[in-house]
C-alpha cells in the first residue's frame, strides 16, 4: 500500500543502494575459531565472540562483531560493525565493498571502506582507506602513525603525537584512484629499468657486432636478435603507461579541489597532509584546526565537526548503547 512492506524471510533490514531487503542472518554465539573454521554466508553474520587469529569472514550482506578483530580477514559488502576493536598486528584486514566500517578502536590493521571509517577511540599506525570520511569521535581519540587517505575528510580530536610520530594524512582524491595512480607509477618505473637494461644489451652487442666486421657468434646474435624484440615490446608498454598516466592525472586536475583535515583538538608536529597532490608538513602544533586548500594556497581555520548523516549519527549511537 505504499506504507508497509512485509518480508518474506526473516533476516537483517538493510537498505543499500536505494534498495531495501532482508538479508538472511547467520548468527555465530560463539568466537570464530577453530571450532567454526572460516565462514562464507550470502547474507549478513552476527559474531557473539571475537574473530581470533588467521580466520576469514566473508559475507553478501552486513558483519557484526560483538567482541573483536584480532589477525584476521572480514570482507563485506555492507557495513562491518567491531565493538570492541580492532588489534590487527600489522596482519588484519577489513574490507566494506559497499558500506561502511565501525568501531572502537583501531591498531595495526588495514581498513578499506567504500564509505566511512569511524572510530571512537582512535586509529593507531594502521593503514585506512575511505571513500568518503575518516572520524574519531571519542573524547580522547587520536589518530597517531601509519597512512590516512580519505575521499573527503578526515576528523578526528587529536592528530599525530608529541613525540612527532610520522603520520601521512590525504585527502581530496578517492583513495582507489590514488593506489590507481601509485600502482601505474610502479610499474612505469619496473618498465624503465627493464627497458634501459635490454637498450644497453642491443647497444654493447651492435658495438661488438661493428667491431667484428658485421658478424657475432650465433649465441651472441640470437641474444640481439631477441633483446631488440624485447626492446620493442618494452617501448610499446611504455608508450601505454604513459597514455595512462597522462590521462589519469588529467582526470584528477578536473575533479573540484576539495578535502579537509580536522583536529578538535590539537595536530602535532610530524603529520604530513595531502590534498589532492600537494603536500605540507605539520612543524608546529595547531590546536582546534580545519586545514584545507584553495588553488595553491594552503587555509587555515577553525575546527569544524563532521557532517554525518542522520542514518550514520543512529548506528553510532546504538553501537554506544552495545
Amino acid at each position: 500500500d505504499g506504507n508497509e512492506l512485509t518480508a518474506e524471510i526473516n533476516g537483517q533490514v538493510v537498505f543499500q543502494g536505494g534498495r531495501l531487503s532482508v538479508e538472511p542472518v547467520l548468527t555465530v554465539k560463539g568466537d570464530v575459531s577453530l571450532e567454526t573454521g572460516n565462514i562464507v554466508f550470502l547474507g549478513s553474520v552476527v559474531i557473539g565472540g571475537s574473530v581470533q587469529d588467521n580466520f576469514t569472514v566473508k559475507a553478501a550482506g552486513n558483519i557484526d562483531v560483538r567482541g573483536s578483530v584480532q589477525k584476521a580477514f572480514l570482507e563485506a559488502e555492507g557495513d562491518i560493525i567491531v565493538q570492541q576493536g580492532i588489534v590487527g598486528r600489522d596482519e588484519a584486514r577489513i574490507e566494506s565493498t559497499g558500506g561502511s566500517v565501525y568501531t572502537k578502536f583501531i591498531q595495526g590493521a588495514t581498513v578499506v571502506a567504500e564509505q566511512d571509517v569511524i572510530a571512537s577511540e582512535g586509529i593507531l599506525h594502521s593503514r585506512i582507506d575511505a571513500g568518503n570520511k575518516v572520524f574519531c569521535n571519542g573524547r580522547k581519540a587520536r589518530i597517531v602513525g601509519g597512512q590516512i587517505r580519505a575521499g573527503e575528510e578526515v576528523n578526528a580530536r587529536f592528530i599525530g603525537a608529541d613525540a612527532s610520530t610520522k603520520t601521512e594524512v590525504r585527502v581530496g582524491i578517492n583513495p582507489k584512484v590514488h593506489q590507481q595512480l601509485v600502482d601505474l607509477d610502479k610499474v612505469k618505473r619496473e618498465v624503465d629499468e627493464e627497458l634501459d637494461k635490454y637498450k644497453k644489451n642491443v647497444h654493447t652487442l651492435t658495438i661488438q657486432k661493428n667491431n667484428s666486421g658485421g658478424k657475432l657468434p650465433q649465441d651472441k646474435e640470437e641474444l640481439l636478435v631477441k633483446s631488440k624484440a624485447q626492446m620493442q615490446k618494452l617501448t610499446t608498454r611504455q608508450n601505454e603507461l604513459n597514455l595512462e598516466l597522462e590521462e589519469l592525472k588529467a582526470y584528477l586536475g578536473m575533479i573540484s579541489q576539495k578535502g579537509r583535515i580536522c583536529a578538535e583538538k590539537t595536530l602535532f608536529p610530524g603529520v604530513d597532509i595531502y590534498v589532492k597532490d600537494k603536500k605540507y608538513e605539520v612543524k608546529d602544533p595547531y590546536n582546534h584546526i580545519k586545514i584545507t586548500l584553495e588553488g595553491d594556497n594552503w587555509r587555515f581555520g577553525e575546527y569544524e565537526t563532521p557532517g554525518l548523516s542522520d542514518e550514520k549519527t543512529k548506528k553510532l549511537k546504538m553501537r554506544r548503547r552495545r
